[in-house]
């Protein structure tokens, strides 16, 4: 093979893996915008352990992630986020404390641990 061919297999070959590539990232994010839409930034922003709290129902949960989904798990159950959300009551906090919470945590706690710097506001889905 000549210099000329080698030079347009691989400029062929890497305009081929970036194309491929840009159609998988496009893929992943309209995935997200398909799932959770004007929530999709939540799914962004949050990390795994982040503190869930939804005011109406006086539930609090923590978040888990996978590739493409987010849950709540609170202490019976996980949930899809979809089935426990109201966009109109939800905080969700970050975990300052180098050490974790317990798990059995409630809703009566919850101004404690705010009060203790325990945790800081990342996002408020409250009006």
């Amino acid at each position: 093979m000549n210099k000329k061919f080698k030079i347009i297999l691989v400029t062929l070959s890497l305009i081929v893996v970036g194309m491929a590539l840009f159609i998988a990232i496009g893929l992943y994010g309209m995935e997200i915008e398909d799932r959770y839409g004007d929530n999709q930034d939540i799914f962004y922003r949050s990390r795994q352990g982040d503190i869930v709290v939804n005011h109406q129902t006086k539930e609090l949960g923590e978040i888990k992630k996978t590739w493409t989904r987010f849950y709540v798990v609170n202490k019976l159950d996980t949930i899809d986020t979809n089935d426990w959300w109201d966009d109109k009551n939800i905080e969700i906090y970050k975990v300052t404390d180098s050490e974790p919470l317990d798990k059995s945590y409630n809703y009566s706690e919850f101004e404690k641990l705010k009060e203790e710097g325990k945790l800081e506001l990342k996002k408020k889905l409250r009006q």
